[in-house]
């Protein structure tokens, strides 16, 4: 049904698992076209355990096909084992350093099932191609190719330049996007590189240098953005950014607000921050900023895209000032799971919420002219609830405790996303007139639960469709405008493949209730791709 097809064998007598054989649909597998999973069972005093499991999986890339199997073996079962109180902990297994430096006498010894001849060449063909990648002469000639400076890579792809033995990496914007024609302060030259690197011990290192010129004003503006992470098992890291560009005064605008002139200033700009697990799922995240911010009414701009914008032609005019901030955010899992790997730590996440804190205030350091507090506090979860889908939903509250003096910048504002487009649920919301800022007490939550085929399955021929079904909502009661706000969703989402790339297309039909202004129902479409780095959806 939603969740496999194929064979499963129970014992009439015992009325216990045997074996199953087992297919998961398409549509639910993102990286995959083909996954299998195999097991067996045998009885162990009395008791039916698992004997064997075997994972088969496909994945086709564009012309690149690849494929793998596992085979797994459970024996020496103790049964009705007794163990000391709180032996089980969060850390659910740890992988000893000297395990991934075992050679093939030692997997001989303990390997169950002999190698195929199959295998046995492919193996080969491994060891063969490890020798050679591991000489100096070839790891130089490949890097040569990738290295190798053309008018492709310069103006239309991105000219990149490896060296494998170090583990660095450089990469060069594409010439062709290096000329914005239409831009707040009409047209500029922007152009970036980024460096990274990855050490032995899974350290790393991040370096993103950025400049742009406007050849209107003849103004020229550019970022510095360098991050380390110092220590992989912690995940304690560090980022520095310095830069002078444009800064946007409300991110949570309509998406065609977002892009008018009064939505934009200069600023001058110097960030640092820091982050790391104090204990197992409590997260401290510390920041400084430091700002001198400018109006941009006395530059010159283009007004080809004015009809782009809605006819908002105009700048927010006001006192230059500098600003400097503090920011603090807790957030805490309990009872986070774990993974120990030699040099790094994989969390598998927890089944309780993640709560978290964030204060910001405002200093009047460094010639700073502002002073302020604010404080937030929410949380959020991914609820797996079996057959019936996947759930989640993000609570959450804030208010100024302290605005003696708060510049309309800082203020805390409510997202509105504008037409056609249907934006990440559990950070916006679909229906909402428009943006609006809220100095006092706010409460707002969002809910977002896909059915994964539960529903859609039980219609035959419409489950060939491979479409999952989504329902959600969202609500916000703010002092400001007196609003108590409600609001519904409903659609379906389809993933498709589009060469390497997982691409999900998804309409939506949206309607609210509220105390403050009338809105019709709309449909509105989204569209995202997958994220390989972190192997999941944006939302």
């Amino acid at each position: 049904n939603a969740l496999f097809t194929g064979e499963i064998t129970i014992q009439d007598s015992t009325w216990t698992i045997a074996s199953v054989d087992l297919f998961f649909p398409k549509y639910q597998l993102t990286e995959y076209d083909v996954f299998e999973i195999k097991q067996t069972h045998r009885a162990v005093q009395g008791s039916m355990v698992l004997e064997q499991m075997e994972l088969v999986y496909k994945a086709n890339y564009g012309k690149s096909k690849s494929s793998g199997r596992t085979i797994v073996y459970y024996s020496d079962y103790e049964l009705n084992k007794v163990f000391p109180k709180r032996f089980f902990n969060n850390e659910l297994s740890a992988t000893a350093d000297s395990a991934y430096e075992r050679d093939s006498s030692y997997w001989q010894q303990v390997r169950k099932e002999p190698l195929s001849l199959k295998e046995l060449r492919f193996l080969r063909q491994v060891d063969s191609i490890r020798a050679l990648q591991s000489q100096k002469i070839w790891q130089d000639s490949t890097d040569s190719v990738v290295n190798k400076v053309t008018i492709k890579k310069v103006f239309f792809t991105g000219q990149s330049f490896y060296k494998r033995s170090s583990e660095r990496y450089w990469y060069f914007k594409p010439l062709i996007f290096a000329y914005t024609p239409i831009y707040i302060a009409g047209e500029r030259i922007d152009y970036w590189m980024g460096y990274s690197r990855v050490f032995k011990d899974k350290t790393s290192l991040d370096v993103f240098p950025r400049v742009n010129y406007g050849l209107l004003n003849k103004d020229l503006k550019g970022s510095l953005s360098v991050a380390r992470l110092y220590d992989p098992y912690r995940r304690a890291s560090y980022a520095i950014n310095v830069g002078s560009d444009f800064g946007i005064i409300n991110p949570y605008n309509s998406w065609i607000k977002n892009f008018a002139r009064s939505n934009f200033y200069a600023h001058d700009y110097v960030f640092a921050s820091h982050r790391q697990e104090l204990i197992n799922g409590l997260y401290l995240n510390l920041g400084i900023e430091w700002a001198n911010r400018r109006s941009i009414s006395s530059m010159m701009f283009d007004t080809r895209g004015d009809s782009l914008w809605g006819g908002n032609t105009q700048t927010i005019a006001f006192k230059g000032y500098k600003a400097f901030y503090t920011n603090l955010t807790l957030s805490y899992t309990p009872f986070q799971k774990y993974i120990r790997e030699p040099k790094q730590k994989l969390i598998l996440g927890s089944r309780w919420p993640d709560f978290y804190v964030s204060y910001r205030k405002g200093m009047p350091l460094l010639e700073s002219s502002i002073q302020f507090n604010y404080l937030e506090y929410g949380l959020g979860q991914e609820l797996k609830l079996g057959t019936a889908g996947v759930s989640k939903y993000r609570i959450l509250s804030g208010a100024f405790v302290n605005a003696k003096s708060l510049q309309y910048v800082d203020y805390k504002f409510q997202r509105a996303i504008g037409p056609i487009f249907f934006a990440n649920p559990l950070y916006a919301f679909q229906s909402l007139d428009s943006s609006f800022y809220t100095m006092k007490r706010f409460v707002e939550g969002h809910y977002l639960h896909r059915f994964n085929g539960a529903l859609i399955n039980k219609i035959p021929l419409v489950k060939k469709l491979n479409i999952i079904e989504c329902v959600g909502g969202g609500c916000l009661f703010t002092q400001e405008r007196q609003l108590k706000f409600f609001e519904a969703y409903a659609g379906f989402e389809k993933v498709i493949r589009l060469w390497k790339e997982r691409i999900r297309i998804g309409l939506f039909y949206v309607a609210n209730i509220n105390n403050q202004y009338s809105y019709q129902p709309q449909f509105k479409f989204t569209i995202e791709t997958y994220d390989k780095v972190k192997n999941k959806w944006p939302y």
